[in-house]
This record gives structure tokens, sequence and C-alpha cells, in this order.
């Protein structure tokens, strides 16, 4: 029977003849098989090449401090850069869009020609502005008055101008670009109800703008209640649209946060007349005598003296509801 070898660990077996086996342990080499296996020695080449490698190995940290203080100093350079080129000029130039137009307001009255000078000059400083910080809503809502602006000039003059047409929407989107920066920002709001009018009044090929105008109107009412303007306003598009109990629940709501603004109850009062609600009507004249004794149209709702005051009994009348 042959012998087959086996390979143990750490010993190692060698088939010797027919079945003999012999182990040679792994630690008994001949000191000859030691001296083959020992390297031989580096030549100076390969002692400078490892030499080297160390040298690199010591240069590692200093390398990488450096380029981390390179790459903070690059960052600040571009932050700075940015700052220097963007917001911060961005801001100066806007100092002189302000500038350049009290200038043309100033000259308006006396020399047209430079204050269009002035005015020309201030559009192309605030297209500036807008460039470097495209950002600030500020300078879009600036520029988008501007246009509707112009455009209502020009409309006022020749209402089929197509030029002034483009000038009014190119306004109503720089406006919109505004709102999309800031959407709570109730002046705004205020300020693009205000060009939704006029794109009602001019752009009769326009379907969005009226329901458009009632939105934003909606949403600075509830931006900021406490401010009566923006309720009247809302108030007022309720009446334009011939949805008067709209317009009651909206005014209503507003006098419990402005009870005493003047405006606010007269458009009440005057509302609840139209609906036919006598008593509710008389009870909001007489609150806005108390509040304000010479109001006239109270007066004459009421049939009394403005100058009067109202009587006693006025308050054991019933009150109308807050909303």
């Amino acid at each position: 029977m042959v012998g087959v070898p086996i390979t143990l660990s750490p010993a190692r077996l060698i088939r010797v003849g027919d079945g003999a086996r012999d182990v040679v342990e792994e630690g008994e080499q001949s000191d000859s098989a030691r001296a083959q296996t020992t390297r031989p020695p580096l030549s100076r080449t390969a002692r400078r090449r490892q030499r080297g490698r160390g040298r690199r190995r010591k240069r590692e940290p200093v390398d990488t401090g450096v380029w981390l203080a390179g790459g903070f100093v690059a960052l600040f350079v571009v932050v700075f850069g940015w700052l220097a080129t963007g917001p911060y000029r961005a801001d100066h130039t806007y100092r002189d869009v302000l500038v350049d137009r009290n200038r043309a307001g100033a000259a308006q009255q006396q020399n047209a020609a430079a204050a269009q000078t002035f005015a020309d000059r201030a559009d192309r400083e605030l297209r500036s502005a807008i460039a470097a910080n495209p950002w600030e809503g500020d300078y879009v809502e600036a520029y988008a008055r501007s246009l509707n602006d112009a455009a209502s000039r020009a409309l006022g003059s020749d209402p089929t101008s197509q030029d002034a047409l483009a000038m009014l929407r190119k306004a109503r989107k720089q406006s919109e670009r505004a709102l999309r920066l800031q959407p709570d920002n109730t002046y705004y709001l205020e300020s693009n109800a205000a060009l939704l009018e006029t794109v009602q009044r001019y752009d009769k090929a326009d379907t969005t703008a009226k329901a458009q105008e009632r939105r934003v109107l909606e949403r600075a009412v509830r931006v900021n209640p406490w401010q009566p303007r923006f309720a009247h306003d809302l108030a007022g598009y309720f009446a334009n649209s011939s949805e008067i109990p709209a317009g009651i629940r909206v005014l209503e709501r507003a006098i419990v946060f402005s009870p005493r603004d003047t405006s606010l109850l007269e458009q009440l009062g005057t509302f609840y007349d139209h609906q036919g609600e006598t008593a509710k009507a008389r009870v909001i004249w007489r609150r806005l005598l108390r509040v304000d004794p010479k109001n006239a149209a109270a007066a004459k709702a009421l049939g009394t003296n403005p100058t009067t005051s109202t009587s006693p009994t006025a308050s054991t009348s019933p009150s109308v509801s807050g909303g």
C-alpha cells in the first residue's frame, strides 16, 4: 500500500520509500536553509529610497496643516468677495436708488427732463441691486412698483398701448416674485393687491387677477388682523363684487381687533343699511358717534346734529356680534 503524505501544522510530513514517514519540525531546519532565507544587504540606492519614505512620513502632518490653512484662507476670500460684490454692494446701490428717486420727485415740477434722468438712473441702479442680491425682496418689490407706476402713467394716456401692458405684466411678475421671497410681508401683499386692481382696469384679457386679489387681501387680513386697512380693503373688494354679506363678516371680525376705527365702523354701518338690517346699523352709527361725535355719516343716518353726542339710551340697544 502506497503511503499518502499528510500535512499537519506546525509539523511537515515527508514520504520516504514505501510507506515510511519522517516528521520534521519546522524549527529544525538546517543552518544552511536559514542562511538561504536571509535577505541580502540593501544597496545604496535602496537605502536612500527608504530614508526618503521616512522623511515623507514625518512631513505628512505639516503638509496637512498647510493645506487646511490654505483652504480656510481661500474660503474666507470667497465669502468676503461675495459679500463685497453681493449684498453689501446691493445695499449701497439701493441707497443711491432712494436718493435719485427723491431728486426726481423734487425736480418734477420745475424740470421734467432732469426728473426723468434721475428716474432712469434710479431704475438702472435698482436692476443692479437686484442682480447683486436677488434674494432681497425689498429690491424686487421696489422694481415692481416702479414698473407699475410707469405702466399706469402710460396707460392713463393710451389705454391700448401694448408696450405699457407688457410693462404692467412684467410688474406683476416682479411683485409675485417678491411675495415668493417674503410671503407674509403685508406691505408686499397690499402693493400686489393694488397692482392687481390696475391689471383688472386695463388688461381686459386677464381672467386671473380678480381671484388672485381676493386671495392676497385675505392673506393680509390673516397675517395682521390688527391692521384695519386690510379688512377695509377686503370688505371693499366684496362690495365691488356684490358680496355684501361676506364684507359684513369681514368687518364684524375686524372691529373686534380695532373697536374704535372710524373707517371700519362707518363701512359696517353702511353695509348694514344696504342689507336692510336697520337695528344693527343704528347700533354701529351710535357707536361711531361716541368715537367721533362730528362724524357726518353717522349723524345723517341717525338724523341728529353731528356736533351733539348720543343719548344715554343708546347703551341699552342690542350689541352687534363681533363675528
